[in-house]
């Protein structure tokens, strides 16, 4: 994470967070607590700009019917997503979450792959139109491996000290 932070520094502006998310994945500790660092760390935003994508969202006719079969709603993961990640992130609003088919099937002539790379273009226009914030604003929120690292290093740095003290 702090090289995604330190990355967004050496920029001037910055115009959404756009965290993705593999679909058979699980919201575990890890998911939350990325979710609530980046919320932290861009906290000056005011407006939807906190967009979830969801990938590996197969949208062929047989993955379809496959997931209808196993009683696999979609819909479904898609709302507890959005309540997930407001709640995590104590957003006033609910989350943009788009569906991405990470690899559609290649053919000119296949819808699967024209619409796959349409709904990447509405995503780079959604957050085209968002009002940006300057990144100098933003302050780095240490996360508890963070400061573990740090405590450490003052640690050795003491007992530097009294190596030095002792002479």
């Amino acid at each position: 994470m702090i090289e995604v932070c330190e990355k967004v520094k050496k920029l001037e502006e910055i115009s959404a967070v756009v965290v993705c998310h593999k679909l058979d994945s699980k919201m575990d500790t890890q998911f939350k607590n990325t979710i609530h660092y980046y919320a932290e760390f861009f906290r000056p935003f005011k407006d939807r700009n906190f967009v979830i994508v969801l990938t590996n969202v197969q949208t062929d006719e047989r993955t379809i019917k496959k997931r209808k079969r196993d009683g696999f709603d979609l819909e479904k993961i898609c709302e507890q997503i959005i309540k997930a990640v407001r709640e995590i992130a104590n957003l006033n609003y609910d989350p943009m979450v788009l569906c991405v088919d990470a690899n559609p099937m290649y053919d000119d002539e296949d819808y699967e792959y024209r619409a796959s790379f349409k709904l990447r273009g509405q995503l780079l226009d959604f957050v085209g139109r968002l009002t940006p914030i300057k990144t100098e604003t933003l302050l780095f929120k240490k996360t508890p491996a963070m400061m573990h690292e740090d405590e450490i290093a003052i640690n050795k740095i003491k007992g530097s000290l009294k190596v030095i003290y002792r002479h």
